[in-house]
C-alpha cells in the first residue's frame, strides 16, 4: 500500500506511517511530524506577529500585525481585520475545537471569528492597557487569558481566574496554556518562565545559567511536560521533558523570529518570521523503534527528488568533466570551480568562476580566476603551476582565499599538492604573487610512498581557517595507490612572507602525511568495506559543528579507488576541527539515511531564499532501497543537487 492519497496518519506496512503523502517511520502513537503547508513571505504588507495551529496538526494560521489572517493546510478562513485600518494586533490563539480563532491588539481588545466565542476585552471592560503580548485559549473549557508584558495576567469569557507573574516584571514576551487544563506560563525575554495557576514549573534559561535577552515566543509540549522557548535569532531551548527538534539560529531567515507554535496532533514545532517565513523543526520521533528518518517525510538524502546541473558557456552546453564547484562565500548566484582548457586533456585545469541560474539549474561562465591555458603561472616561492583545479572558497580575514589542487614545478613536490591564493573581489583574479604551495605532495614519511593533498577543502570556522585534503598513499615505484585518508592543519596569515596563509603551526609548507603538523582526521576502518578509502569530497559547518562528507570505499572492491563506482556515500561531523579521526569515530549520520548510489564531493550551497542544498557527483544508480531519484538516462558522473530536508536532526540548523 503507497501513501499516495492517504490521510495524514494512515499506517502501513513495514511500521510505516503516511505524512504528507510519502511513508515514514511510525511512531508509538501515529503522530506525523510538524510539516510546511506554506508560508506568507511576500504575501502581507504588514509584519507577521503570531502563529496558531490546528488540533490536527496539519495546518496554521498566520496573523499580521493589521489582523489579517493567513491559513494554510487544514486552517479555515473565518475572517479577518485586514483593510479595517487596525495596527496593533499582537496574536493569535485557536479556538479548542480547530474552527475558529481570537486575534488580540495590544490594548486589550479581542476579536472572535469562526465559532470561537467571544468573552470579553479589556477596552470593554474599561480597563485601559498598551502592552498586551498574547492570548492563549483555555483548553479545559471557555475563554481565554491575556498577558501583559508586566506579567500582569487578565481571565475573560469563563477561563480560570488569573494569577499574575508578580510586582517588578517588566518583560513578559507570550503565554501559553498548559495542555493538560490547569493553568499556563508566561516567558520574559531574558528566557524566564512564570508557572502559574497549576501549570508546573520545569525551569528557565536563567536557572540555568543561561544569558539572553531575545526570546520572542514560547510554546508547550502537548505530550507532557515542558516547554521550548524560540529567540528572534531562531536560537531553540528545550525545558522538561520536550524534545529538541532543530533551531534556525544561524541560516534561512533574513527577517526575525517572532514566536512559534506547536500541536498535539504532531511532534515538532512551527517557528515563525516576522517576513512570514515558516520553518519546520521535527525530529525522528523519540518514541519510535525504527530507525530514525533524516528529516520532514524524507527518510535519507535526495529521497525526494534531486536536479541536475549542467554547464555552459557562450557557445552552449560544456561536457567536459567540469566540477565540483563551491560556492562564493554571500553570493548565492556565483561559484567557483575548475575548467578544462582543452575539454579533453583531463590533466591540465585553470580556474574559472561561473554563475548560477537557480530556476535551470545552469552553470554559465563568468571569467577566469587562474589561467593556465596560456602556459604556466609563476607563484610565490620560484614555483610554478600549469594546472590548477577542484578549488574550495572561504572569507578569511577581509578577503576570499582559493584553495585547490595544483601541479606543475613545486620545489619539493612529488605529486599533487595543494595551493592557496587570494581572490579579489574587483577583479575576480587569483593574486599569483601571493599564492603559495601550502601541503605538498612528497614522500612525508620516507616510507617508500608518496602522499598527495589532493581536492583541499577550505573551512572558516569560529574566526580561525583550515584546509582539509585527502592524502592519497602512492606507491613511489610503481605510482599504484594504497589508500586514501584525510588529513587537516590550522591556518595563518604570515605578512613576514607577504600575506600568505600557510601551515599555522609552522608558517610554511609542510608534507601532506607529516604527523607533526597535520592530522589524520577520517582514518581507514577495520572492515572490507572501508579499510581502502576514507576521502572527503565536502567540508562546511553552522557555526557550531563542523560536517564532512566522505566517500568511503574498501577491499571488498575489486577496484576501490577508480573508477569510483565503489564509493558509499557517509556524513560526520564533530565540535572540533581538528584531532585525530574525529570523523570517522564521531557522530556519523547512519546508512540507512543515505541513498545506496554511489558518489562523492557534497557541498553546502544556499539558494538566494536562503534554502540549504548539496551538490555533488553521483557515480551509479545502484538499485536498492534507497535509491538517488535522478533526471535523464542512468548517471555515470552526473552532477546533482538537492535541498537538505528540513528539520533534519543531523544537520541542526542548516
Amino acid at each position: 500500500m503507497s501513501c499516495t492519497g492517504q490521510p495524514d496518519g494512515t499506517m502501513i506496512a513495514g511500521g510505516q506511517i503516511c505524512c504528507g503523502g510519502l511513508p515514514i517511520p511510525a511512531t508509538a502513537d501515529a503522530r506525523c511530524p510538524a510539516l510546511f503547508h506554506g508560508s506568507a513571505t511576500g504575501v502581507s504588507a504588514a509584519p507577521i506577529v503570531g502563529a496558531a495551529a490546528t488540533p490536527s496538526g496539519r495546518g496554521y494560521w498566520l496573523v499580521a500585525r493589521d489582523g489579517g489572517v493567513f491559513t494554510y493546510g487544514d486552517a479555515a478562513f473565518a475572517g479577518s481585520l485586514g483593510g479595517k485600518g487596525v495596527s496593533d494586533i499582537v496574536g493569535i490563539a485557536a479556538d479548542p475545537a480547530g474552527t475558529g480563532y481570537w486575534l488580540v491588539g495590544a490594548d486589550g481588545g479581542v476579536f472572535a471569528f469562526g465559532t470561537a466565542a467571544f468573552g470579553g476585552s479589556l477596552p470593554g471592560m474599561g480597563i485601559s492597557v498598551t502592552d498586551i503580548v498574547g492570548i492563549a485559549a483555555n483548553p479545559a473549557g471557555s475563554g481565554y487569558w491575556l498577558a501583559g508584558k508586566d506579567g500582569t495576567v487578565y481571565a475573560l469569557g469563563g477561563a480560570p481566574a488569573a494569577t499574575s507573574a508578580g510586582p517588578g516584571v517588566t518583560n513578559v514576551v507570550g503565554i501559553v496554556a498548559n495542555p493538560a487544563g490547569t493553568g499556563y506560563w508566561l516567558a520574559g525575554s531574558d528566557g524566564g518562565v512564570f508557572a502559574l495557576d497549576g501549570a508546573p514549573f520545569d525551569g528557565s534559561l536563567p536557572s540555568q545559567g543561561v544569558s539572553v535577552s531575545d526570546i520572542v515566543g514560547i510554546a508547550a509540549n502537548p505530550q507532557g511536560h515542558g516547554y521550548w522557548l524560540v529567540g528572534s535569532d531562531g536560537g531553540v531551548f528545550t525545558i522538561g521533558s520536550g524534545n529538541y527538534y532543530a533551531s534556525n539560529a544561524l541560516h534561512f531567515s533574513s527577517a526575525p523570529l517572532v514566536g512559534m507554535a506547536t500541536s498535539a496532533g504532531v511532534y515538532g514545532y512551527w517557528m515563525i518570521a516576522s517576513d512570514g517565513e515558516v520553518f519546520v523543526a521535527p525530529n525522528a520521533p523519540p518514541e519510535s523503534t525504527a530507525t530514525p528518518a533524516i528529516g520532514t517525510s524524507e527518510p535519507y538524502l535526495g529521497q525526494k527528488g534531486s536536479f541536475e546541473i549542467t554547464v555552459w558557456d557562450a557557445n552552449g552546453q560544456r561536457n567536459c568533466n567540469e566540477g565540483p564547484f563551491a560556492q562564493i562565500p554571500g553570493d548565492p548566484t556565483h561559484v567557483i570551480g575548475r575548467y578544462s582548457n582543452t575539454c579533453t586533456n583531463t590533466s591540465n585545469w585553470s580556474l574559472a568562476r561561473w554563475s548560477v541560474d537557480w530556476t535551470t539549474h545552469h552553470l554559465t561562465f563568468v571569467n577566469m580566476i587562474f589561467d593556465t591555458r596560456a602556459g604556466s603561472v609563476a607563484i610565490a616561492g620560484g614555483n610554478s603551476l600549469s594546472t590548477y583545479y577542484d578549488a574550495t572558497i572561504i572569507s578569511y580575514g577581509g578577503e576570499l582565499w582559493v584553495a585547490g589542487e595544483c601541479g606543475g614545478t613545486i620545489a619539493g613536490a612529488g605529486t599533487a599538492s595543494a595551493c592557496i591564493g587570494p581572490l579579489s573581489t574587483s577583479t575576480w583574479v587569483i593574486d599569483p604573487a601571493r599564492t603559495n604551495v601550502a601541503i605538498l605532495g612528497n614522500q612525508s614519511l620516507n616510507d617508500g610512498f608518496l602522499y598527495s593533498a589532493s581536492v583541499p577543502k577550505l573551512l572558516a570556522f569560529q574566526g580561525g581557517a583550515y584546509l582539509y585534503w585527502s592524502a592519497v598513499k602512492i606507491n613511489a615505484t610503481s605510482s599504484t595507490w594504497a589508500a586514501i585518508t584525510e588529513r587537516a592543519t590550522q591556518l595563518a596569515e604570515f605578512p613576514s612572507t607577504g600575506g600568505l596563509l600557510w601551515a599555522a603551526r609552522t608558517g610554511g609548507a609542510v608534507g601532506s602525511a607529516d604527523p607533526t603538523y597535520t592530522d589524520e582526521v577520517w582514518g581507514l576502518g577495520t572492515s572490507s568495506d572501508d579499510d581502502m578509502v576514507a576521502d572527503i569530497g565536502g567540508i562546511f559547518t553552522d557555526g557550531t559543528s563542523v560536517f564532512a562528507n566522505g566517500s568511503i570505499a574498501g577491499s571488498a572492491c575489486g577496484m576501490p579507488f577508480w573508477p569510483p563506482t565503489c564509493y558509499s556515500i557517509a556524513f560526520a561531523k564533530s565540535a572540533n576541527p581538528l584531532g585525530s579521526d574525529i570523523f570517522n569515530t564521531g557522530t556519523v549520520l547512519p546508512a540507512t539515511e543515505l541513498t545506496t548510489s554511489t558518489g562523492g564531493e557534497l557541498r553546502l550551497f544556499t539558494d538566494p531564499s536562503k534554502v540549504n542544498y548539496l551538490w555533488g557527483s553521483y557515480f551509479t544508480n545502484v538499485t536498492g532501497a534507497r535509491p538517488m531519484p535522478l533526471t535523464g538516462s542512468p548517471n555515470v558522473g552526473y552532477l546533482l543537487g538537492y535541498a537538505i530536508p528540513g528539520g533534519a536532526p543531523f544537520f541542526g540548523a542548516l
